[in-house]
């Protein structure tokens, strides 16, 4: 828990206006961002704590009760409402809620405003390639495209992209780098997701990528731990079993996840 609200002090760096706080209280998280987590997190109800650990995702909305599914592109009372009673510290938006940019600015304002406290963690999967999940803005390569050139400086330069725009529409994290080791070539969901089947080239440049998404104060997530690369199965519709050693996989899969952290935690 105290992790998370670390996070979002973070993020006040970049998101002043979206905090309810006054400015003798972000200069004390600045100064002493330890102890205002502790002082956050001890003022919580049980309910606030346990909502800080969820991220809702609402791509359709009663979609069991229309024939037709309608995607959420505008903000709805029980959505907000939903928010606010269960204190939820994150959502989640795909393209199916994503159409233009005045749309998206809007929509995250609203679900901003949805808050009981804490701003919450509004995210998306903008990997580039063909997980892209803005309708608008750079279409970026895909990962296996920038471990093809074996350059740092482009896959930061990507990272710099994607943290600019993503900032600029109000989001606050994204999900990713790949981190993968695409050492299965029956692999069904990573494949050009994942920047090589070697794992220092992984390292390299998802450690450049973090560098310049988080120049725009964007809360990256590594995925997909424990590793998908050396997998058979769509996680998304099947139970991916891997079948590697432990020593196998903490030579090859872990060593990744690991070095990221490492970077990250230096920014």
């Amino acid at each position: 828990m105290k992790k998370l609200i670390l996070l979002f002090i973070s993020l006040l760096h970049f998101q002043l206006a979206a905090a309810p706080l006054t400015p003798q209280e972000l200069e004390k998280l600045r100064y002493n961002p330890e102890q205002a987590a502790e002082n956050i997190v001890a003022g919580m109800s049980q309910t606030e704590k346990i909502g800080q650990l969820m991220m809702l995702d609402f791509r359709y909305w009663d979609m069991f009760l229309s024939p037709v599914p309608v995607p959420v592109i505008n903000i709805n009372s029980d959505i907000k409402n939903t928010i606010y009673h269960y204190r939820l510290g994150g959502v989640v938006l795909f393209r199916e809620n994503l159409i233009d940019t005045p749309q998206t600015v809007q929509l995250i304002n609203d679900i901003q405003s949805s808050r009981y406290k804490l701003p919450l963690f509004i995210s998306t999967d903008q990997e580039g390639g063909y997980i892209t999940q803005l309708r608008v803005g750079t279409e970026m390569p895909g990962n296996m495209a920038l471990g093809a050139t074996r350059s740092p400086e482009l896959a930061k330069l990507t990272g710099n992209i994607h943290g600019s725009e993503l900032s600029a529409l109000g989001f606050n994290m994204n999900f990713g780098p790949v981190v993968d080791i695409n050492n299965n070539q029956n692999n069904p969901v990573i494949g050009v997701r994942a920047y090589s089947d070697r794992k220092q080239l992984t390292e390299i440049l998802s450690a450049a990528y973090i560098r310049g998404i988080h120049q725009h104060g964007i809360v990256t997530a590594l995925k997909h731990f424990p590793g998908h690369g050396n997998v058979s199965a769509d996680s998304h519709i099947a139970l991916p079993v891997v079948t590697s050693d432990k020593q196998s996989w903490r030579q090859t899969e872990l060593p990744p996840f690991i070095h990221c952290n490492m970077v990250r935690t230096r920014l």
